[in-house]
C-alpha cells in the first residue's frame, strides 16, 4: 500500500515538475515561431539549413564620411529556421518559408552605427536593419543569380540630417557564388 503512495506521490511530483519546467521554458522564448538565422555558416552546414558562399569582390571598404574600415567576410545563403515552441521542452529547428542572406563583418575604427548595407535585387533596394558584426536579408525566394549587391549608405555627416534620409550612398559592394546553391 504505501508503495502505491510513494507512486503517486512520485508520479504528482514529476507532472508538476513537467508544469513548472515548460512554464520556465516559456519564459525564456522571445519570440514564438520568429525565423531566424544561424550564427555562422558552420552551424548552418550542420544543421543542414546551407545552400551557399558568396565571397565579397572587394573585403575592405573605407568608410567616405566617418573614420573606419568595413572588412567583409564570406556570405551564406540558407533556408530560413524557426524554433518550434508548441510544446516548449521539445522545442527543436523547423524550416521556415523564407531563405536567408547572411553577410558578416567586422568595423575597424569605427563604432556605433555609422553605416548599413541594403541588399539591391532587381531594382529594389531591401534594407531591413543591421547587426552589430552582420546583415542578415530574408528573402522570399531561393532563386539566387551569381553575384549579389549590396549598397553601402552611412550616416549623413550632417549631424542635424543623420538617417532622416536614409544615408549617404558611399559604395557598391559584390559577392560572388563559390559553390552550388538552388536556382
Amino acid at each position: 500500500m504505501r508503495l502505491l503512495t510513494y507512486g503517486k506521490v512520485l508520479l504528482l511530483l514529476v507532472v508538476c515538475g513537467t508544469v513548472l519546467c515548460e512554464f520556465l521554458c516559456r519564459l525564456e522564448v522571445k519570440c514564438t515561431n520568429c525565423e531566424q538565422a544561424s550564427v555562422s555558416r558552420e552551424e548552418s552546414v550542420v544543421n543542414d539549413n546551407y545552400i551557399g558562399s558568396y565571397v565579397p569582390v572587394k573585403s575592405s571598404l573605407a568608410l567616405k564620411y566617418h573614420k573606419g574600415t568595413i572588412r567583409l567576410d564570406t556570405a551564406w545563403v540558407e533556408h530560413a529556421w524557426f524554433i518550434d515552441t508548441k510544446i516548449c521542452l521539445l522545442a527543436g529547428r523547423t524550416a521556415g518559408k523564407d531563405f536567408n542572406i547572411v553577410l558578416p563583418f567586422k568595423r575597424v575604427g569605427s563604432s556605433g552605427f555609422l553605416f548599413t548595407l541594403a541588399y539591391f535585387h532587381n531594382g529594389e533596394v531591401i534594407d531591413g536593419g543591421i547587426e552589430e558584426d552582420r546583415k542578415v536579408v530574408r528573402r522570399p525566394t531561393a532563386t539566387m543569380s551569381d553575384t549579389l549587391k549590396f549598397i553601402l549608405f552611412e550616416k549623413d555627416p550632417d549631424t542635424s540630417v543623420g538617417w532622416a534620409r536614409g544615408g549617404v550612398f558611399s559604395d557598391t559592394v559584390f559577392l560572388v557564388g563559390t559553390s552550388s546553391y538552388a536556382r
